[in-house]
This record gives structure tokens, sequence and C-alpha cells, in this order.
């Protein structure tokens, strides 16, 4: 076995890991954003369609054909995304034989679009925890590997699938993706009746809708960060227990970015330890909070050799 490194170098080098996995949540951030801004493009331009087309007459009637086309979108993308309780709820509304208002069709144009949006950030979302999985495994296993000679199992497909799949916070991130596209749906709705209505500029209507979408994916940008946190902390816990088994150490060591952005909490724990055996995210190891860049690091026995 290698000879054991001092307590400076795990310092030094899960902070490098911690960057690592940053950078892979980031990436994928990016990834989303230039897909916020296409959809936000379409959706202004699909309004301002609407608008210079029935502005003056929203309540104009779908002719028999339009709306049974209507009917057959709708049950086909309700069917396709059975996350989304919006779609659900308006594929079972009580629906005239053949009438529905202009203004309608809209909204029911619209909230596919969400549900596509949605659908397509749950699935980059997915693939970038995934890699952030694999990368936070094999930093770690290969920091194990040359700082105290221990080899840390490999992770499995089916275990980085349970593991994104965690439930550690009250709801997992799938299902706090839904909940938010389902509250945006409402604020569409809200939007439209409204701007439509009342007259309301398109332009108006448009960046209201902006705004809503602008913050239902820093929801999603926040999710993937905190959720990072969350994966690479689970990889870090899994690890210790290892080097507690195999090497009898005990302790791990609060680790935060001291700056202008670190919490008041994530500064307080800042250097306390804590026995790897009472190790919980989320209670004495990060994240503690949304958006949380602490992390950990395993605390060698030997006190002489601390920095």
């Amino acid at each position: 076995m290698p000879e054991q490194r001092n307590n400076g170098y795990w310092t030094e080098r899960n902070r490098r890991n911690k960057l690592k996995v940053i950078e892979v949540g980031e990436n994928g951030i990016n990834e989303l954003k230039r897909v916020l801004k296409t959809n936000l493009d379409d959706v202004q331009k699909q309004i301002k369609t609407f608008y210079e087309k029935y502005g003056e007459n929203p309540t104009e009637q779908l002719n028999y054909k339009e709306f049974e086309q209507y009917k057959k979108d709708l049950k086909a993308k309700a069917q396709k995304y059975p996350d989304d309780k919006t779609l659900q709820r308006m594929l079972k509304q009580d629906i005239p034989k053949y009438r529905i208002e202009r203004l309608r069709q809209l909204e029911a144009d619209l909230q596919i679009r969400l549900a596509e949006v949605t659908a397509y950030q749950q699935t980059s979302i997915n693939g970038t925890l995934k890699d952030v999985a694999k990368v936070s495994h094999e930093a770690t296993k290969k920091m194990m590997k040359e700082a105290i000679g221990l080899n840390i199992g490999a992770i499995s497909s089916k275990q980085i699938a349970a593991l994104i799949s965690t439930d550690w916070s009250g709801k997992n991130w799938s299902e706090r993706l839904w909940a938010d596209r389902e509250k945006l749906g409402k604020k569409l709705k809200q939007t439209l009746e409204k701007g439509i209505t009342q007259g309301i500029s398109y332009r108006k209507m448009a960046r209201d809708l902006k705004a809503e979408m602008g913050t239902s994916f820093n929801n999603a940008f926040r999710l993937i960060r905190t959720e990072s946190a969350f994966i690479q902390g689970d990889i870090n816990k899994n690890a210790y227990n290892e080097a507690a088994e195999e090497l009898e150490l005990e302790y791990y060591k609060y680790d935060a970015f001291l700056d202008s952005r670190t919490s008041t909490i994530c500064r307080e724990l800042d250097g306390k330890r804590f026995k790897i055996s009472e190790m919980q995210i989320g209670v004495n190891a990060p994240p503690m909070h949304p958006n949380c860049r602490s992390t950990t690091q395993l605390v060698l026995n030997d006190k002489s050799s601390e920095h």
C-alpha cells in the first residue's frame, strides 16, 4: 500500500474532483440554455401569428375538420407524455362535439410545446447526471487508490440509475421537474385568457411567458447543480465507508469554497469534523442547500500530518 498522503492532499484533490463535477453539470446547463432560447423565440412567434390572425376574434370556433385534428393531436401527446398532468387534464375535459374556440386551440398547442420541452429537459438532465456519476466515481476511485491504496468497487449502470432516481429530499428531481411544468402551464393559461380577452399586446404576453419560462428553466439549472452535488456526496460517502471498514479511518471534514457566494450554513460547517458512520447528506454533508458547492475530505488518523 502506498504511503498515506496528508490531509492537505485531500483538500486539494477533493476540490479538484468537485470542480470536475461542476464542469460536467454546467455543460448540461449550457445545452439547456440553448434549448430555452429556441423555445422562447418559437413561443413568441406562435403568439404573434395567432394575434395577427385571430386577435380581434379569439372566440371564433374551429370547424369540424380542425376540431377533429385538435382532438387527435391532444390525445396523441397526452399518451406520449403520461407524466404531464396538464395534458391529461385537458384531455379529460368535457369538450363539445365539434366546437372549441381558437384561443383554446392556441393554449393546447403551447401546452404541448411545454410538455415537449419538459420531456427534453428530463432526458437531458438524466444524461447529465449519469455523466456526473461516472466522472465522480472515477475521480474518487483514482484518488482513493493513489492516496491510501484503497481499491473501491466499480459502479454499474444499474447502480447509477438507482442513484440518480434517489428521493433524498422529499421528491425526486423528475417529479420536481414535472410539478414545475404544471405550474408553468397554469400561468400560461392565465396569461393567454387575460391577454387575448383584454386586448393586451402579443409582445407583452410573450414577455410575460418568457419570464415564466425563464424561471422554470432556472429551476432546472439549479436542480442539475444540486443533484450533481448529491451524487458526488453519495459516492464519497460510500468510499469513506469502505475506508472506515478497510483502514479503520473514522472521520471526514466539511470543506466549503469560501468566497462572497458561500452560504451561512456552509461557512459555519467549514472545517468541522464528523464521524463517517454518522454522515448524512443534507445534515452534515453537502449539498446543504440548492446550488451548494461544498465538498468533504477524508481525515487521516495521523493528526501530526494535518495541514
